[in-house]
C-alpha cells in the first residue's frame, strides 16, 4: 500500500483529489458496510475516472484495501467491487495511509502515532485550474414555474429564501433601468472574442451550473468540474451537447474546450446514467453550499 501511496503523490498536481476521492470511497464502507452502493464503482464515471483510473497508483491502492476489478459492458467501462467478503481492516490501513496525505500539517503533526508523509518522486506541478472557474449556480427566469415543488422540499427553506432573494433583485434591478439602459446592456452582451469559454450545465430541477475555461484547457475538466459541484459525486452521469439529437460530450481523446465546440459559451444537459436516474429522480443534483449562493439569469 505505502508503495501505491508514494506512485499517487509522484503525480503532483492530481494527488490531492485522488486522496480526496479515496477517502470519500473508503468512509462511505466504513460507516455504512452493508450498504450495495458503496461497495460497487463504475469505472466510467467521469470523476472516477479521472481520479483511480487515470491516476497513477490510485486504483492500485484501491485493490489493495480489498477491491476487485469487475467486467461490464462497453458502456459501463467496468467496475472496482468490494466482496462481502473483504477484510475491512485493509480497507482501514488503507483509510489511515489516505488520511496522513490529506490531514493538514496542524493535525498530522498532532496525530499518533504519526507516520511520516511519503514524499513525491519528482516534483509537483503547478496546481488547480487554468482559468479560475468562477463557478455559480443561476436560477432560470421563470423559476417559479422551472423549478418543482419536490425540489425546495428536499434543500430545505434557507436554499427556497435564496431563491426568492435572488428572484426579487433582478426584477428590482430591471424596474430601475431605463429602455436606454436596457438596450446599452443587450448590446454589451453580443459575443466578443476571448480565450476563454462559458459553460452552463443545466440540470433536471431546472437551475445551471455556470463556469469558465480556458480555450486551451481539456474538454475533461467540464465533467470533473461538474463532479466536484454535486451533492453525491459518486453517481453517474453525461453531458448532452446542444441540438435535437443531444449528442453525448466525448470528453475522452483529449481534445481541448475549443476543439469540443464549447467556446465561447455553451448550454450542456445534465442527465444521469445506469442506476442514478432513478435514484436521484427527486433529489437535489448540487451541493448546498452551492444553491445557498444562487444568482437570477439576467441574460
Amino acid at each position: 500500500m505505502e508503495r501505491s501511496v508514494a506512485t499517487v503523490c509522484s503525480t503532483g498536481a492530481q494527488a490531492p483529489a485522488s486522496f480526496a476521492l479515496l477517502a470519500r470511497i473508503f468512509d462511505n464502507v466504513l460507516k455504512n458496510p452493508s450498504e450495495p452502493k458503496f461497495r460497487k464503482l463504475r469505472l466510467s464515471n467521469p470523476a472516477l475516472h479521472g481520479a483511480l483510473v487515470e491516476t497513477e497508483g490510485a486504483l492500485k491502492l484501491l485493490l489493495s484495501a480489498g477491491f476487485r476489478l469487475e467486467a461490464g459492458t462497453e458502456e459501463s467501462g467496468g467496475f472496482a467491487v468490494l466482496p462481502e467478503c473483504a477484510d475491512l481492516q485493509l480497507l482501514q490501513g488503507a483509510r489511515w495511509l489516505v488520511a496522513q496525505q490529506t490531514a493538514s500539517p496542524a493535525s498530522a503533526s498532532a496525530a499518533a502515532p504519526a507516520a511520516p508523509r511519503v514524499a513525491p518522486a519528482r516534483a509537483e506541478r503547478p496546481q488547480g485550474p487554468a482559468r479560475p472557474r468562477n463557478t455559480r449556480v443561476v436560477l432560470p427566469r421563470a423559476a417559479e414555474s422551472e423549478v418543482p415543488s419536490w425540489f425546495f422540499e428536499k434543500t430545505g427553506a434557507e436554499i427556497k429564501a435564496a431563491f426568492l432573494n435572488a428572484v426579487k433583485r433582478r426584477e428590482e434591478s430591471q424596474q430601475l433601468m431605463t429602455r436606454a439602459q436596457r438596450e446599452r446592456l443587450a448590446a454589451a452582451r453580443l459575443p466578443a472574442p476571448r480565450d476563454y469559454a462559458r459553460v452552463r450545465v443545466r440540470f433536471p430541477e431546472g437551475v445551471s451550473l455556470q463556469g469558465e475555461f480556458g480555450v486551451h484547457e481539456l474538454a475533461s475538466e467540464v465533467p470533473r468540474w461538474v463532479t466536484e459541484a454535486l451533492a453525491d459525486p459518486l453517481n453517474t452521469f453525461e453531458l448532452a451537447l446542444p441540438g435535437a439529437r443531444g449528442a453525448r460530450l466525448d470528453a475522452s481523446s483529449g481534445v481541448t474546450v475549443a476543439g469540443a465546440g464549447l467556446a465561447p459559451s455553451v448550454v450542456l444537459n445534465f442527465r444521469w446514467t445506469g442506476e442514478s436516474a432513478a435514484l436521484m429522480k427527486h433529489m437535489p443534483s448540487l451541493r448546498n453550499d452551492l444553491l445557498q449562493h444562487v444568482a437570477a439569469d439576467e441574460g
